[in-house]
């Protein structure tokens, strides 16, 4: 059944609306779900970025450690 048949008899005001909403609920919730990983990620960058300079700093740190922070930052 398409979507607005099954709200266009309804006596609400937002028929089109959850029309719209029940129509494309699987685009919109992928679309949340990256929208989330992204914002996630640009979030998290600066963090990276602050430790991988503590971590240069240091002149005994691990190099193994820098490149991972690196690859993380890259990844992000």
């Amino acid at each position: 059944m398409p979507a607005w048949n099954r709200y266009k008899d309804g006596k609400s005001k937002h028929n089109l609306f959850k029309a719209v909403i029940y129509a494309y609920r699987k685009e919109h919730c992928i679309a949340i779900f990256w929208s989330i990983i992204v914002t996630a990620l640009q979030l998290v960058s600066p963090f990276i970025l602050r430790e991988l300079i503590v971590l240069i700093q240091d002149p005994e740190s691990e190099i193994y450690a820098a490149l991972t922070l690196v690859a993380a930052l890259v990844i992000s």
